[in-house]
């Protein structure tokens, strides 16, 4: 059966961006528990932005939420984000992370997160700084916003938000709590030469 949120039915779409055999053994973890599951794949990896876009094309939903493939956030972050975009007051409703987040992930981590959220404060000027939480949800006429943007890596995330005020949508928040036993790995050097290039691009557009 498909999973249901009160009345709503929800189908699942999962994006494998060029990833290895152990993905695909995670998928076929959550097929045994999930009915309809469309699976899409292609083998090179294009980044977070372009699997989003990819798999948002094959939804026909008035709802959409995306996250990452091992649900890095707790069941109940998710149930207060689904509410949230149910109710109908915002067209987006972003997770934002608590503070027990950075106690949980390494210091490179911590202190690229925290030199990320002032450059946005001071340089992009939204009215949120935690743009990048791995848990959003939109409504389908936030479609053709998030097809718009041109960044197809970890700062898809930064783009979409900062288009998605200037396109007048009505954006919302809840706070998300990382899951116990998520590991969240150091950024490579190379990852972040070519993020600080993105911002860049975001903070001139």
């Amino acid at each position: 059966m498909n999973l249901l949120v009160g009345d709503i039915n929800i189908n699942t779409i999962i994006v494998n961006d060029g990833s290895n055999n152990e993905f695909i053994s995670e998928v076929e973890k959550i097929k045994d528990k999930i009915d309809a599951i469309i699976y899409l794949e292609y083998q090179e990896n294009k980044g977070k932005g372009y699997a989003l876009k990819h798999g948002i094309e094959k939804s026909t939903s008035d709802f959409i939420i995306f996250t990452d493939v091992d649900f890095p956030y707790e069941l109940e972050s998710m149930n207060l984000l689904i509410n949230e975009l149910v109710k109908g007051d915002s067209d987006l409703v972003i997770g934002t992370r608590d503070k027990t987040y950075e106690k949980r992930i390494p210091f490179q981590r911590k202190i690229i997160s925290s030199i990320l959220k002032a450059l946005i404060k001071i340089l992009i000027n939204i009215p949120v700084a935690d743009t990048q939480a791995g848990l959003k949800g939109l409504k389908s006429n936030a479609i053709p916003v998030i097809q718009e943007v041109n960044i197809d890596r970890y700062l898809f995330d930064l783009a979409f938000l900062k288009l998605a005020y200037k396109r007048g949508l009505k954006v919302s928040s809840v706070p998300i709590i990382l899951r116990d036993g998520i590991h969240l790995p150091n950024v490579s050097f190379k990852v972040l030469m070519k993020e600080s290039l993105n911002f860049l691009k975001i903070m001139i557009k």
